[in-house]
Order: C-alpha cells, then sequence, then structure tokens
C-alpha cells in the first residue's frame, strides 16, 4: 500500500503548489544588520528549524482546523470510524502523543524555513527588527525566488510560494485532504484495520499530509506580513549539510546554509531611521566588498516616518 500513499501524496503536494498563485514577483528577507551582513558575505541563506518559528502556534494550526472540518462533513461524507480516528488523531497530536508512542519525531523536525516578504515596505516586519531607538532593520530585495537544488544535496525537497492566510481557502483544501484519504480508507478498510503495520502507515501519511500543508497555513492575523516562504521538507539525516545553531532570544535555534542566485539581489533596503545617509554608506560599502563593482545594487530607505 506504501506506493498507493506515495501517489496520493504527491498529488495532494502538487495541489498546494497550485493554490499558492505561483507568484512570479519580487519579494524581501528582512533582517538584522548582522543578518545582512552574513548574507551578502557567504551568499548563503540561513533556513531555520521550524520547530523554532515566531509563533510556536504555526505548528499546529491546521490540527485545529482538522476537528472543524471532520465534525462539519461528518454525517455526508466521511467514514464514522474513519472520523473517529481524525478527532483522535488531533487530541494525539495536540498532546505530543501522536509521535511520543512510537519514539518519532514531528515532521517539523525535518522542515526548515526561510521567510520573505511581497511587501517592499512593511512597519510590522521593520518593528520585528527596530524593537529599541537605535536598532536598524534591513530588506533584501530579490526579482524572484532565488534558490534552486544544490548539486551536493540533490535530496533536497524544496516548496515555496505565499503564506494562505484565507480561513475559507484553507478549510477547503483540508476538505480535499480528507475526504482523499477517507476514499482510501474505504477502498483499503479490510488491509487497514486488519494490519497494524498498514494502519500506522497510513495514519502516518495523512498527517504528514496535513503538516506539509500546515507549512503555509498562517491566522489571517499574521496577514499583513504578507509572507512568501521558501522550505525544504525532508531534511532526515543532515547528509551533506551543515548544521548549526544560533541565539535567539537565550534560544539555540537549528539552521542550515544554503546557497542562493546572487544576480537574483537587485535592491537592499533600510528601516526608518534618521540616519539614512550614513546607513546607506554602510550597505554600498558591503555590497562592494563583495562584488568588486561588477553588479550594481539599488540602495535605499523606507518612507514610512521614523517615530521617537
Amino acid at each position: 500500500m506504501k506506493h498507493v500513499l506515495y501517489e496520493y501524496e504527491y498529488r495532494l503536494r502538487q495541489r498546494l503548489a497550485d493554490e499558492k498563485t505561483q507568484y512570479k514577483g519580487a519579494v524581501y528577507h528582512y533582517t538584522s544588520a548582522e543578518g545582512l551582513k552574513s548574507i551578502i558575505q557567504s551568499g548563503k541563506f540561513w533556513f531555520s528549524n521550524a520547530k523554532f518559528l515566531n509563533d510556536y502556534s504555526e505548528t499546529n494550526y491546521i490540527f485545529t482546523l482538522l476537528p472543524i472540518f471532520a465534525d462539519k462533513y461528518q454525517e455526508a461524507l466521511i467514514n464514522e470510524e474513519f472520523h473517529k480516528d481524525i478527532r483522535n488523531i488531533v487530541e494525539s497530536y495536540k498532546t505530543g502523543i501522536f509521535y511520543q508512542k512510537d519514539n518519532d519525531k514531528l515532521f517539523a523536525d525535518y522542515v526548515y524555513i526561510a521567510s520573505f516578504s511581497k511587501d517592499r515596505d512593511n512597519l510590522e516586519m521593520w518593528n520585528y527588527y527596530t524593537k529599541d531607538i537605535n536598532s536598524v532593520g534591513y530588506n533584501i530585495g530579490f526579482t524572484s525566488y532565488p534558490f534552486d537544488i544544490s548539486p551536493n544535496a540533490p535530496a533536497l525537497k524544496f516548496i515555496h510560494g505565499e503564506v494562505i492566510y484565507n480561513k475559507k481557502k484553507q478549510e477547503e483544501l483540508v476538505k480535499n485532504i480528507v475526504l482523499t484519504y477517507n476514499s482510501l480508507y474505504e477502498d483499503y478498510y479490510e488491509l487497514i484495520k486488519g494490519d497494524k503495520k498498514t494502519k500506522k502507515y497510513f495514519f502516518k501519511s495523512f498527517v504528514r499530509t496535513l503538516e506539509l500543508y500546515n507549512i503555509f497555513f498562517k491566522h489571517k492575523s499574521y496577514e499583513n506580513e504578507k509572507e512568501y516562504r521558501c522550505a525544504i521538507y525532508n531534511i532526515t539525516n543532515y547528509a551533506g549539510l551543515d548544521l548549526r545553531s544560533r541565539a535567539i532570544n537565550g534560544i539555540l535555534v537549528p539552521y542550515i546554509e544554503i546557497p542562493y542566485e546572487f544576480d537574483f539581489i537587485n535592491s537592499i533596503g533600510v528601516s526608518p531611521s534618521s540616519e539614512k545617509e550614513l546607513l546607506e554608506e554602510g550597505v554600498e560599502f558591503l555590497w562592494f566588498s563583495k562584488v568588486k563593482g561588477e553588479k550594481p545594487i539599488s540602495v535605499w530607505s523606507s518612507n514610512i516616518p521614523k517615530r521617537y
């Protein structure tokens, strides 16, 4: 049955990619001064482990939608036993038991994320990097998605696109997942109910698909960020990758470095500041020290008024 589940996982993964509208415009990565320096000088991007996102509720957001959908459509569309299993999965997932009983790990343990915004001059994003009066934020503008699969790590799987904030759209996608697995549940009922290993693999596949979608689901309250997200979602052994940690607010956050295409950078922005000229000159010097004048760069300052 594994090959059947893999085929459906692949179809659902493609459905997710298609739903994210394949945005082709510029994207902007907001960062600190140290982050900007590292990205430019190293030619690499930091992808942080998904479990260490700023809002931890992101890691199980989709599981708050799942029971709502399952209850709403249970009588008409969902097998009664499958519905009970869904309820059990939600409870065991939220408490951590789903993986703990098998000494397994969350899908998020194997997912690393880099975040961008479609908004060039976003006050909420600037505020994240300017929490005190003396701090400065920057953003790196890319003409389009700047990553490709590295020949040194061909097994890496990237998925990227706009984050989905609309709850109606989220529920439609969850509905499609549930109905797809409900159909498989009924088609392979005897095998799933009669063999513990098959049942375990079936529900791991179901949860794994939900978790993949969850990477691109966020609560509507975050929609002003206009996030464009890139995720690497199958890092299981870190072969060929240099796993590192950095301290953020006292927490050691795991991350990996992924090369990007330098030619895709076309601008660097500076947060609202009274020292615009000096900050811009610092960015230009950093850029020149890297590219040696081979590629011009547009350096600009935010038009948002500086607060004191």
